[in-house]
């Protein structure tokens, strides 16, 4: 009994996370990472946890392991510091496989400082290894798709 009465509160608690933003996509990841950790999801009759997630609250399995892994990596630090709640929860999806646990701190104020999606863009190509459109290089516009070969910045086509 005492199980349902805990996935009945993680339940309400992903509700009302759905309408809070990035604190509520925290409070979700967590949820659903106590529901998957606990296993309360197998006395809902869903044959899977991803089943579960889907039927229950409409996430796809990578929503909700997405969702798990920002609260599991960043959850912490934007909780203890409100000046890093501001920050869009796609950016910190993106930054996940950059993540470990000595750059977490790091790499959520470079998502909450760099205001303009071009720049963070550009940072997670550096990250990856590419050019970004503002390293120093000659772009090298191909003319019928006017997109630099090299970094891959578009522009108008100038007839």
């Amino acid at each position: 009994m005492e199980i349902a009465k805990n996935l009945d509160t993680l339940e309400k608690e992903i509700t009302a996370g759905k309408r809070r933003g990035l604190l509520g996509a925290i409070q979700i990841g967590m949820a659903l990472e106590a529901i998957r950790a606990g296993n309360l999801w197998l006395n809902t009759g869903a044959k899977t946890f991803d089943k579960y997630v889907s039927g229950a609250h409409g996430f796809s399995r990578s929503t909700s392991y997405n969702l798990m892994a920002v609260a599991t990596k960043f959850g912490r630090h934007i909780l203890e510091d409100p000046s890093l709640q501001g920050v869009d929860v796609t950016r910190l999806i993106r930054l996940l496989p950059h993540v470990e646990a000595s750059n977490s701190l790091d790499l959520l104020h470079q998502a909450a400082m760099i205001p303009d999606a071009q720049g963070f863009n550009d940072q997670l190509r550096n990250m990856d290894g590419k050019v970004a459109t503002d390293d120093p290089h000659e772009h090298s516009f191909l003319p019928w798709l006017e997109r630099c070969e090299v970094c891959h910045k578009t522009r108008k086509f100038k007839p």
